[in-house]
């Protein structure tokens, strides 16, 4: 009961930190503290309005972690730099918010009861899903790290750090994602399909618009960039993957979700045509 106790009295006092610039919450018993961690002092990095997506969208960021106070400080410290921020405890419930609403960037913990960080990261990965990904961890291995890249990750950042640390990896992995963005060029059409690489987006006969993942999109890019013509699985894997994925099952799975989006009926499809055993194309007719 009293730690219950105390650590409901430190996530109550710490909501109203930005109130009392310089100022820390003092835990039952204690004396005050200093932190820079969680300074209130104006921040360094150039602000969040930087980040704001296409069309004034604020950038959406998930938290992951069991421990209620990273999750707070991190919360508090991403939005004090104007990101919207929304966290969990546990992978279930990241999944099934992630579900419902995809982020732009994942702050994800790698020891979590029940599903590792890893092991999460395999199952988004699996069902088609591309998030940008921060893993926020005390295990400062080399092999951790290693491991955590080689599944997806974009970035690696070892607890405990200073909420400074964090802010200016979240601005460098967005800003790579925008630069990504501004590299894809133009748009591709074929037939009533026209794909916009740099928005993440398909327009089907110039009126129905269907967001897509990043990785939904490079696909698609292939597909669309050789009309009528047959692209193998190799060749997906080569282009999308940069031959880092050994499992040919992902494509099948990306083409799923695709077709899922775009075709009136996912069973029969009119435009990703499977051709056996050897891959896919897209029909201009």
């Amino acid at each position: 009961m009293a730690c219950g106790y105390r650590l409901g009295y430190f996530l109550r006092s710490f909501a109203s930190i930005a109130m009392r610039p310089n100022s820390m919450p003092i835990l039952p018993g204690r004396e005050a503290v200093r932190s820079p961690t969680l300074d209130c002092a104006p921040s360094p990095f150039p602000a969040a309005e930087h980040y704001v997506l296409k069309r004034g969208r604020t950038v959406y960021i998930l938290v992951v972690d069991d421990s209620q106070f990273t999750t707070a400080l991190v919360q508090f410290a991403l939005k004090q730099e104007g990101y919207e921020v929304e966290v969990t405890d546990n992978p279930r419930g990241a999944m099934q918010m992630i579900q419902k609403r995809e982020p732009d960037l994942l702050i994800l913990d790698i020891a979590m009861p029940y599903q590792s960080g890893f092991e999460f990261t395999a199952r988004l990965r699996a069902e088609g899903y591309d998030i940008p990904l921060i893993f926020m961890t005390a295990q400062d291995s080399m092999e951790s790290k290693l491991k955590g890249f080689h599944i997806g990750a974009d970035d690696y950042i070892c607890k405990p750090f200073d909420h400074q640390e964090l802010v200016a990896r979240v601005h460098a992995v967005l800003r790579r994602i925008k630069r990504s963005k501004r590299s894809e060029g133009q748009s591709i059409r074929v037939g009533p399909i026209e794909l916009f690489p740099a928005e993440l987006q398909v327009v089907i006969n110039d009126r129905v618009k269907v967001p897509l993942t990043r990785t939904e999109m490079q696909v698609l890019r292939v597909l669309m960039s050789c009309p009528d013509q047959v692209v193998s699985r190799d060749q997906l894997l080569s282009s999308v993957w940069n031959d880092n994925e050994n499992n040919s099952n992902i494509v099948d799975v990306y083409i799923g979700r695709l077709r899922k989006k775009l075709e009136p009926d996912a069973a029969h499809p009119r435009h990703i045509i499977s051709v056996r055993r050897i891959g896919y194309k897209f029909v201009s007719k």
